[in-house]
């Protein structure tokens, strides 16, 4: 019983972790879909450049996916993909200067000798020591990350047909923009998919 109890509770919690951030309109004709315009996309605060880096990386994408993609505001198109970056932090490495001392009871102590610094990004880990003559230089490394939430509005109704958001993080920004976006176009219903 107790085993059973386990799974259960097991399986319970991979599908909470796992859950899809995706809704999308029962009714709609995905297959329908041949061409999509490129709409406004809302860069990440501080990053201005954040929203041409999404923008450029789903034409690419939809491209490889056989879409005819429009960027003209007075193209055609079936649906118009809107946007924002919600996340956009590049990866960063710091210089961090410690030094080692014994106290009054033989204790070794680290003392830091930098200012504290803000480190962006979620993973936080070491390079190991700097080359030179100061050993008590190291390198640390955060990663990188980029969040985007979009949505899809067909345009000969103007109903919203498709929305979600994904946040990726990567050793470095360009690998964090790109599988954010092929993550995010994963989530369109399977007869979108060509």
């Amino acid at each position: 019983m107790r085993v059973i109890i386990a799974l259960f509770l097991s399986a319970f919690l991979l599908a909470s972790c796992a859950s899809s951030r995706v809704a999308f309109k029962k009714d709609y004709n995905f297959a329908k879909i041949n061409s999509i315009k490129i709409g406004q996309f809302s860069p990440a605060s501080g990053y201005p450049n954040s929203s041409s880096v999404v923008v450029n990386e789903f034409i690419r994408q939809l491209l490889a996916m056989g879409y005819t993609v429009k960027t003209d505001p007075s193209d055609k198109a079936d649906v118009e993909l809107f946007g924002s970056v919600t996340q956009f932090n590049p990866n960063r490495k710091y210089l961090m200067q410690a030094s080692n001392t014994t106290n009054t009871t033989g204790q070794n102590i680290v003392i830091n000798n930098t200012q504290p610094m803000e480190i962006n990004g979620s993973q936080v880990y070491t390079l190991g020591t700097s080359l030179g003559p100061d050993a008590n230089l190291s390198i640390i490394a955060t990663n990188a990350n980029c969040g985007i939430a979009a949505y899809l509005k067909d345009l000969s109704t103007g109903d919203v047909v498709w929305s979600t958001t994904y946040s990726y993080e990567s050793l470095d920004l360009a690998a964090a923009a790109e599988n954010t976006v092929r993550y995010i176009l994963s989530d369109l219903p399977p007869e979108k998919n060509k």
